[in-house]
Order: structure tokens, then C-alpha cells, then sequence
């Protein structure tokens, strides 16, 4: 009995180790994610910002201290990277304008409406639609000639827009499609919101004659802070990585709308692949590392005045 005793607790002694093992490699996982294809890329883009790297190959980049940055910042390039900056600040206008409509039509949709769940259905399919699929529906709406916002504007006498081979216009456009896109999304966080509010608050402030401004601004806004703090954070860093959007509805437009219309990570993108600067991976990596420092600017900002309006505790 001992011999068969010893051996039952050799395999499970070793069925334990080998748990231990698999549960230590699972672990491990997350954190080898983590330094192949964050933090490991991270440390390499920011070396190729002080280099000129016109290849692919770290070891063929040049250094050449801040000679990009400066480049961008107050050089040859500085008017097309400002140009860029702008139109992606353009672009996250998006974000307020879908957050106060969402807002605005989940208050709706919290009252006792007919087919609540219809509605908050059709507002949440652009949202899950393909990005390209919707982008390419309203070029056909922007279309000069013959899309709908012209035809529209052609009864009341107003003469054809430009809106997609217009360099000022395509950015607005774009910006409003994603607007349009977003409000589901923000509808169905709002509603979630909205549905944890205790309805004796709002019976009560009735009672108290307080208004619907009042009642908004008092225990509507308060109680969804939280909600709107987090999408006022993941939408902004949403708006300044734009760049599929902008690139498909400016397709086949290019000629006419030059290098104005383009976004940041538009302008990254072709300046590290596209002549006349191909390859320009130092320049490139440069622009990102801007970018991402605007990015941690605004959200560190953005943290610190939360403190004041959003009530983690109503």
C-alpha cells in the first residue's frame, strides 16, 4: 500500500506543479503582449524620432538630435503639421456634438415613450455599422451633383456645395458623419446612466416646483458625470487617432484637395510611406510622439478639472 500511496502523491504533486507552471505561462501572456507590441514598438519609435530613417531597418537611421521635431514644430513642415493638428481638432468637435445629442435623446428615451426599444435600436446601428461602409454612404450624400444635402438645397435656390473636394469642407463633413455615428453609442451609455437614477429624486424635486432646468442641471447632469466624463475621455482619444474616416471620403479626390484636408495620423502615415517623402520613418515617428504628448496634455487636464464636476457618489 505505501509503494501505491507514494506514487499517487508523486502525480499529484507533479499534476500541481504542472498547474502552477501553466497558470504562471498564463500570467505571463498579458505582459509578453505588453513588451512585444507596446512597449518594446514605444521605445523604438521614440529612437527613430531622433534619427533620419528613410528605410525600414533601425540600424540604417542616422541620429540627428531634434532636427525632426524642430522640423515639425517651427520648419519645412510646420505649416502642414499645424494645418493637420487643426483639422483633427476640427474633427473631435464630433465628440460634444454627439455627447449632447445622445444625452438629449436619452433623457427623451428615459420617459414613458412608445417603442422605446425600437428607437434606442436605430440609434445604436450606425454605431456597429463598418466605419467604411457609413463614410461611403454619405460621399454619396456630399456628391456635388446629384447627392441628396445638394438636392436638398437646390429647392431652396442654394447653389451646389463642395463638400468633399473642398480642402476647408471635407474635414466639417467627415466630422459630422462621425457625429452622426456616435450618438448611438452615446445614447446607450447615457440610457444605462439615466436607469441607475432613483425616480423619488425626481418626484420629490416636482414636488419642490423646481423646473425642468432645475431638475436637469441638479440630478440628471450629476447623476450621469461619471458617464460623461468617460466619454468625453475615450471619445477624445478616439478623435485624435481619425484617419480611415478622412482617407476614404476624400478618395479620388486627392488632386483637388492636396494636402490640406489631412488629419495627424493621416499626416504621419504619409509622411513615413508616400513620396516625395517615403520612408520618412524619423519624421514620422516624431509627429507621433507629438501627438501622443498632446493627447497625455488633455487628458491629464481633463482629469484634474473632473474633480470639480463629476460626483462619483449622488
Amino acid at each position: 500500500m505505501m509503494p501505491r500511496t507514494q506514487a499517487m502523491q508523486k502525480r499529484r504533486n507533479a499534476t500541481k506543479a504542472l498547474d502552477s507552471f501553466v497558470n504562471f505561462l498564463l500570467a505571463c501572456l498579458p505582459l509578453i503582449g505588453f513588451l512585444l507590441f507596446m512597449l518594446i514598438p514605444m521605445v523604438l519609435g521614440f529612437g527613430m524620432s531622433f534619427m533620419q530613417l528613410y528605410t525600414p531597418v533601425f540600424s540604417d537611421g542616422v541620429f540627428c538630435g531634434f532636427d525632426n521635431y524642430a522640423r515639425l514644430l517651427w520648419g519645412e513642415d510646420a505649416a502642414m503639421f499645424y494645418r493637420a493638428f487643426l483639422n483633427t481638432i476640427i474633427f473631435w468637435l464630433n465628440v460634444p456634438i454627439s455627447m449632447a445629442l445622445g444625452l438629449g435623446i436619452s433623457y427623451l428615451l428615459n420617459r414613458e415613450i412608445v417603442a422605446k426599444k425600437f428607437f434606442r435600436t436605430v440609434f445604436f446601428i450606425p454605431y456597429v455599422c463598418s466605419i467604411v461602409a457609413c463614410t461611403l454612404m454619405f460621399k454619396m450624400m456630399y456628391e456635388t451633383n446629384f447627392g441628396i444635402f445638394n438636392t436638398m438645397l437646390s429647392a431652396f435656390g442654394i447653389s451646389n456645395i463642395e463638400w468633399i473636394t473642398d480642402p476647408d469642407l471635407i474635414v466639417w463633413s467627415s466630422m459630422f458623419m462621425q457625429s452622426w455615428r456616435n450618438i448611438g453609442f452615446c445614447v446607450i451609455l447615457f440610457q444605462a446612466a439615466l436607469a441607475n437614477v432613483d425616480r423619488s429624486m425626481y418626484e420629490a424635486a416636482e414636488l419642490d416646483g423646481a423646473g425642468s432646468g432645475t431638475i436637469f442641471f441638479r440630478i440628471t447632469f450629476p447623476a450621469v458625470s461619471p458617464t460623461t466624463y468617460y466619454l468625453l475621455t475615450v471619445c477624445t482619444i478616439g478623435a485624435f487617432q481619425v484617419m480611415g474616416e478622412v482617407q476614404v471620403m476624400a478618395s479620388g479626390n486627392e488632386t483637388f484637395l492636396g494636402d490640406a484636408y489631412r488629419p495627424v495620423m493621416l499626416f504621419i502615415y504619409d509622411m513615413a510611406f508616400f513620396a516625395p517623402r517615403q520612408y520618412g520613418f524619423g519624421i514620422a515617428s516624431a509627429a507621433s510622439w507629438l501627438l501622443a504628448i498632446f493627447i497625455l496634455i488633455v487628458t491629464q487636464i481633463s482629469s484634474k478639472l473632473s474633480k470639480k464636476w463629476v460626483h462619483y457618489e449622488f
